[in-house]
């Protein structure tokens, strides 16, 4: 999981690119991980977008991305 991610090898560029596909191919944690990665990290940080991919997981019945949407 992202959370799990703390060595300074984890590499924000490629979790962003196959999470995000992982929510264009209908994957509910994919989305979660995207909307996590946008709300957080300093070079890709984008609240707005985040909150758009927290949206589209809730939506598709994960729960914990309910809980981050404002």
């Amino acid at each position: 999981k992202l959370e799990e991610c703390s060595d300074i090898d984890c590499n924000q560029t490629d979790a962003l690119t196959y999470f995000s596909k992982a929510c264009d191919l209908k994957g509910k944690v994919g989305c979660f991980n995207t909307g996590s990665i946008l709300e957080t990290n300093l070079f890709y940080r984008n609240p707005s977008q985040a909150q758009t991919y927290y949206r589209k997981a809730c939506n598709m019945g994960y729960k914990p991305a309910c809980f981050k949407l404002k």
